[in-house]
């Protein structure tokens, strides 16, 4: 997928530095970037991700998306947490990866289809009924 498709299908994202790559995989784990990778800088629970940027650039990721604010770095496509009027509402890097993989895996939740079932009594036989009427419908 272009970056340029990543950041027009991902409200909350801009291109700051760098040009159109193609990028190939996602990774938040600079040990598991390979070659058109695009890397995540987030912040996690036991280190920062940016303190591994230039070791997933070495391993061959093509772009980097980090929080706003965080100055880019040569050679890459630099994406960045646009700061102030996102859809999302964040400058954090780590909020937005799931709206990244989302959109780099083709939106697949906007195939699902949902059901909720609630009430004090008879959910279990409505759920039955329901999964059985939606296979003869072929759904």
């Amino acid at each position: 997928m272009q970056v340029s498709a990543l950041v027009k299908a991902v409200d909350g994202v801009t291109l700051v530095a760098g040009g159109e790559v193609e990028v190939a995989s996602l990774a938040d784990d600079s040990r598991q970037v390979k070659p058109g990778a695009l890397f995540v800088a987030r912040a996690g629970a036991h280190g920062d991700g940016r303190a591994f940027i230039q070791d997933a650039i070495a391993k061959g990721a093509v772009a980097v998306l980090a929080d706003a604010g965080v100055a880019p770095i040569d050679g890459v496509a630099w994406l960045a947490a646009r700061s102030g009027g996102s859809q999302q509402g964040t400058t954090d890097a780590a909020a937005l990866l799931p709206w990244i993989a989302e959109a780099f895996h083709g939106f697949p939740s906007r195939r699902l289809r949902l059901v909720g079932i609630t009430g004090t009594n008879g959910k279990t036989t409505t759920t039955y009924l329901y999964r059985h009427i939606a296979r003869i419908a072929g759904r």
